[in-house]
């Protein structure tokens, strides 16, 4: 009996082929994304969690504004001290930069601008 209903299936799959072709493609497609999305959401997060004190890690971007708006995973070496002067929340900073010869500018008001190679 249940090989009746599979040449029944196949008959009517090689009728329909470019219909059967679309739906297996879709599937595909469809569960190749899946597979993305659950490693990419399984890889945000797990980020750092090794460390004790997980909750308690945060990582700062610089954001830079020249054609076009790009977000990088790094700051400029000054950032730590600064941020350690500034937050006393802040235990520890680790420092991830890139050696360019960007100028940064920290501005506050009624102070004159501090300048950052």
């Amino acid at each position: 009996m249940i090989r009746n209903y599979i040449t029944i299936a196949l008959r009517n799959l090689r009728r329909n082929l470019s219909y059967t072709l679309l739906n297996v493609f879709g599937l595909a497609l469809s569960i190749a994304c899946g597979i993305l999305i659950f490693l990419l959401v399984r890889q945000h997060l797990s980020y750092d969690t090794w460390h004790e004190k997980t909750d308690r890690i945060a990582m700062i971007c610089t954001e830079s504004r020249r054609d076009v708006v790009d977000k990088m995973p790094f700051s400029p070496y000054p950032m730590g001290a600064a941020l350690r002067q500034e937050y006393a929340f802040l235990e520890k900073t680790a420092m991830v930069s890139r050696r360019s010869n960007s100028l940064i500018t920290i501005t506050e008001k009624d102070a004159a601008p501090v300048k950052f190679k």
